[in-house]
């Protein structure tokens, strides 16, 4: 049996809510120096202090959470001491990669931070952003989008996350209108925006992409990883370190397809789940995923597992 451990995205961190988890894990401690002296940063004064919007710049709250999920995945309990596959959910892709040894972890630091940069570069003094939507059809969802769209908004779906849920990013105006017409549809359906969340997985991104692939190199050697990584864009398992890094610069332009990792990882025969890191929107979006039939899902927020209900 495989067990397979999925990593966060980019979320929103609360100030003041990991006080207890740093002071109680030392690995986390640990991990936030190092991070930190990568990027000349105080990343752990950032996370203990009261500035919401600092903790959650894309180069301050990335650096964070993928330090706080490997610090946690690194104390993971039996059963889940070798997980037979990892991925990510876009930023976990690049802790998936670290945690797999493809690459070092002062380079999945460089690289989440440096991806935060240039998306800030193109991206500061934009319109853009990102909405969740859920409990709609995604048919439904992507005709009305193409409406909106029609109108002269710019909207790009950037992820599935589960059968009916997606992630859109486009201009706010439109984002917003595709909001409305989606309640005047289904009263139960709802469009949230994303905070401190530029666009992300689409064609919007075609700049971004192209500067990554020119522009970035590893300090550290690669190496193929050591657990394969499921594609979190064709859900297909990634074996070597090039497929890893053509897959994680690619995320840039493509939609992300959680919907089917989540499937494929059931698929090869995974029935527990680890999911190390902050947030519970993996776990929220588990039931709402068919074929996602786990038999223990273990979400990693401190010193021990807890157990999330299915």
């Amino acid at each position: 049996m495989h067990d397979v451990a999925l990593f966060t995205s980019q979320l929103f961190l609360q100030p003041g809510a990991y006080h207890e988890l740093y002071e109680e894990l030392p690995e986390l401690r640990d991990r936030l120096a190092a991070a930190g002296s990568v990027l000349g940063t105080d990343l752990a004064a950032a996370l203990l202090g009261t500035d919401e919007a600092l903790l959650n710049q894309g180069t301050v709250a990335r650096p964070i959470i993928v330090a706080m999920s490997l610090a946690l995945y690194g104390q993971r309990p039996a059963p889940h001491r070798a997980p037979g596959l990892l991925s990510g959910l876009s930023l976990g892709q690049i802790t998936a990669a670290c945690a797999a040894g493809m690459m070092s972890f002062r380079d999945a630091i460089r690289m989440c931070a440096y991806m935060a940069r240039i998306e800030e570069d193109r991206f500061g003094t934009t319109t853009y952003g990102t909405y969740f939507f859920h409990d709609i059809d995604l048919r439904t969802l992507e005709g009305m989008l193409a409406d909106v769209a029609d109108e002269g908004h710019t909207l790009h779906p950037c992820a599935v996350t589960a059968d009916r849920q997606m992630i859109v990013t486009g201009d706010f105006p439109g984002l917003e209108r595709l909001a409305r017409d989606v309640a005047r549809h289904d009263p139960r359906a709802l469009g949230l925006k994303v905070p401190y969340s530029p666009p992300a997985h689409c064609a919007l991104m075609a700049d971004v992409g192209r500067r990554m692939r020119a522009e970035w190199t590893y300090l550290d050697p690669v190496g193929d990883p050591r657990t394969p990584l499921i594609c979190n864009l064709s859900a297909e398992l990634l074996r070597t370190s090039a497929e890893v890094h053509d897959a994680l610069v690619d995320q840039y332009i493509r939609p992300v397809q959680w919907a089917d990792v989540v499937r494929r990882a059931a698929g090869e025969g995974s029935r527990a789940l680890l999911l190390p890191g902050p947030g519970h929107f993996i776990a929220k979006s588990l039931p709402s995923t068919t074929g996602a039939d786990f038999s223990r899902v273990d979400q990693l927020l401190g010193a021990d597992a807890a157990a999330v209900a299915r």
